[in-house]
Formats: structure tokens, sequence, C-alpha cells
């Protein structure tokens, strides 16, 4: 007599089969598959599961229940669990409000290697956050283990570091090749850091301002307001571009509207222009 009984699939069959259904867009059964393989501990899908819930993909945002399933990947090891406990402790997303959790729980996934996270302590101690003392030193050591994984996050910082001499020797050439390692994934800030360099003249041969404003334009063209008022710089004095007072204040207008100070200050020159922008 033949078996006719179906076998029941195994947590991987689910897992895979959910994110099959990202690809076709359907959230809800996405989400639906991954908590089938969650509750049969597939350590990923219990990470998944955790992210569904926290950004409300195909299921109601929960923080509580993101916590829970975050809490459950973690206790297998996943580092990106890990990571993202540290987010709901340090935002109070779910989980107790506390910066010694966050930090214990960030600490637990940058040591396993996951350079979102060894970035991300970089950062806390380069600013002194989270309960953490400033230590440039220990920064730069983290932000180094997140660039050698190709982070572009790790790749622009590091290259700060290097680019001030902050916790490291000053080596404005490491800085240049480090902001351009991190321009090559796109990374905004980079693109601005490069327009720096070329416009000083810092890790690189000389002063090119035409190639600083090629590097200006295309970051404050995505919003970032250092590159705007670089720009604006530019395009006031003349540099790389024919002077003009009217594009300048345009630039200015745009960098002063997200705070910058130096912007601000330089409107106040260009007051007749304010009005034709």
């Amino acid at each position: 007599m033949e078996n006719t009984q179906k076998h029941a699939e195994t947590p991987q069959q689910l897992f895979e089969k959910g994110n099959q259904a990202i690809a076709d867009n359907n959230r809800y059964q996405a989400a639906t598959l991954f908590l089938d393989a969650a509750v049969k501990g597939h350590c990923e899908a219990q990470y998944k599961v955790g992210d569904c819930y926290y950004n409300g993909f195909g299921f109601t945002k929960n923080y509580e229940e993101a916590v829970k399933w975050y809490l459950a990947a973690a206790a297998q090891g996943s580092a990106k669990a890990q990571f993202m406990l540290s987010e709901c402790h340090h935002w109070g997303r779910g989980a107790e409000e506390s910066d010694e959790k966050a930090v214990e729980w960030l600490r637990k996934s940058a040591e396993q290697g996951y350079a979102v996270a060894q970035d991300m302590l970089g950062w806390y101690y380069d600013g002194g956050e989270n309960g953490l003392e400033k230590n440039d030193i220990e920064a730069v050591k983290w932000y180094t283990l997140a660039a050698n994984q190709g982070y572009a996050e790790a790749q622009y910082n590091l290259g700060v570091c290097y680019y001030n001499g902050q916790g490291v020797k000053k080596d404005p050439f490491k800085a240049f090749e480090l902001f351009t390692l991190a321009e090559q994934q796109g990374h905004v800030f980079a693109q601005s850091g490069l327009g720096d360099c070329y416009f000083f003249g810092k890790g690189v041969p000389k002063k090119d301002y035409q190639k600083a404003v090629e590097w200006y334009t295309k970051a404050a063209e995505q919003g970032h307001s250092i590159a705007q008022y670089g720009l604006g710089t530019c395009y006031y004095s003349g540099k790389g571009v024919p002077k003009d007072k009217l594009v300048a204040t345009k630039w200015f207008k745009k960098a002063a509207a997200q705070g910058s100070p130096q912007a601000k200050s330089m409107l106040k020159k260009l007051k007749k222009f304010i009005d034709k922008v």
C-alpha cells in the first residue's frame, strides 16, 4: 500500500519559504512562515520574527513580542538578535531602558564579529555614550574590526579618526583611502569627506577644487548639510566653479535649514540674494 501521508516541512524549509514570500512581496505569509519555523527552534527564523514584530512587517508592530523572539534567537547565539536587544534596551522598546544592558548585549554581538555592532560600540566609545567613558583608542579598535569586514559606516568613521588624528596617528592619505572605500558603497558622508580632502588638499597630492565640487555636489544633492555648505562656499568664492552668489545662497539656505551655523552666518552676508532663491 502506498504511503500517501504528507511529511511535515522542516524548520529550514519553512524558513526558505518565508524568504521566498518576501521576494514575492507577501509580508504576512513571510512572517507566518518565519513564525512556524521559529516555534520549531530555527534560530534565524526567531530573529526574523523579532524583526517582523519590531518593524511591523507582516504582523502588527509589537516591541514586547519582538524582544521575546530576539531573546530566543540570542540564546542560540544570534549576533544580530543580540544587537537588536541592545537597541531595544537603548530605546526602551519592549524592554527596560538601560545603558548597562544595551552595552552588554552590544558587546556580546560585537565580540561575535557582527560588523554593525562593532561599529556601534566604536561609536559609543567615540562619543562617550551609553555609560561608557570616551576612549578614542577603543573606538579605533572597534571601527577597524568592522571596517575590515567592508562595513561602509565603519570605514567612514575610521577615516574621520585618521583625518583628525583621533585615537590614531593623523594620516590623511589613509583617511582618503577609507572614504573612497565607503563611497564606493554609496556612503554620503564619505562623499562629503572626499570633497573636504580635495578642497583642503589633505590625503591628495594637491588641492583640486573641481573635484571638491564634484564630491560636494554628489553629497549635497542627497541632502548632506556639510556638503551643501561646502558647495555653497565653492560658489561663493569661485573655487572649482564660476563665482555665483545666487547659487551659493541656494546651497547655504539648504544647509541652514538643517541647522548649519556656518551656513546661517554666510546667509547674513547674502541677505539681498535670499528672496531670489
